[in-house]
C-alpha cells in the first residue's frame, strides 16, 4: 500500500472529528490539483503524439515526392528510341 494513500484515509478519518473539517476540504483540494495536472500531462502527451505523426507524414511525404520526381535515365533512354525508331519507318 502506498504511503500517500495510506496517510490519506488517516486524514480523512480525523476530518470526523469536530474542528478537524478542514482536513476533508484539504484531500478535496488535493484530488482537484491532482486531476489537474493529469488533464495537463495528458495534454502534451496529446500534443507531442500530434507532432510526431505530422512529422513522420511529412517525412514519408518527402521520402516519396523525392523518389517520383527523380526519373531513371533508363527511363528517358527508352523513350527517345522508340521515338527514333518510329521516325526511321
Amino acid at each position: 500500500m502506498k504511503l500517500v494513500s495510506l496517510v490519506e484515509k488517516v486524514i480523512v478519518r480525523l476530518s470526523v472529528i469536530p474542528g478537524l473539517g478542514f482536513l476533508q476540504s484539504y484531500v478535496q483540494e488535493l484530488h482537484g490539483r491532482q486531476t489537474a495536472i493529469e488533464q495537463k500531462i495528458g495534454a502534451y502527451r496529446g500534443y507531442v503524439r500530434a507532432a510526431r505523426d505530422a512529422g513522420a507524414e511529412v517525412s514519408q511525404a518527402t521520402r516519396g515526392a523525392k523518389k517520383e520526381e527523380e526519373p531513371d535515365d533508363e527511363d528517358f533512354a527508352e523513350e527517345y528510341e522508340e521515338d527514333d525508331e518510329s521516325y526511321l519507318q
